[in-house]
């Protein structure tokens, strides 16, 4: 699979989550979600959806490809799994969540996999 930038990351998964609340996804409900502007999604989504990670369908719904989905849920993942841990240690959800984020970027596949399994003796 391609190499992904942290911010098409953060729409594929943005996307995924979206999907998991509503029945159809849009440029629009993406833009809101991440409080970005219009043109600067549509140019990401465009990016996406020529790389092959982005379909745009009937009335422009979203929908993850195969190597969109996998990328969305990897990250889903890491951040799940980093957010519980520190939500456990006592951060805030919130203050969880952002934190979550930022070390999914900076975690790769394997230390991840690694603390992963050490986490859960």
């Amino acid at each position: 699979m391609e190499t992904l930038t942290e911010s098409q990351v953060d729409y594929l998964r943005t996307v995924l989550e979206l999907t998991k609340e509503q029945e159809t996804v849009r440029a629009v409900d993406i833009a809101r979600r991440l409080q970005y502007s219009k043109p600067s999604v549509h140019r990401a989504i465009e990016s996406l959806v020529t790389r092959g990670f982005l379909i745009v369908g009937n009335s422009k719904c979203l929908a993850l490809t195969e190597d969109g989905r996998r990328a969305a849920e990897d990250s889903y993942q890491k951040i799940s799994f980093f957010a519980d841990l520190l939500s456990g240690a006592g951060l805030t959800e919130a203050r969880a969540r952002e934190e979550a984020i930022k070390l999914s970027h900076s975690t790769d596949k394997e230390t991840f996999d690694i603390l992963k399994r050490l986490c859960t003796r």
